[in-house]
């Protein structure tokens, strides 16, 4: 299991995930050295 699994197993919008300013439903989050973009369809 890598740590991106693990950030978003329990929850697709942990405590430390950012809203992008401008963007509709596209999150970011700090795994690590990275940010990682991620958008959620709830469809």
């Amino acid at each position: 299991m890598n740590k991106a699994d693990e950030i978003f197993e329990d929850n697709l919008v942990p405590h430390n995930a950012k809203t992008i300013i401008g963007k509709h439903g596209v999150f970011r989050i700090r795994i690590g050295d990275y940010r990682a973009l991620y958008r959620i369809d709830y469809k």
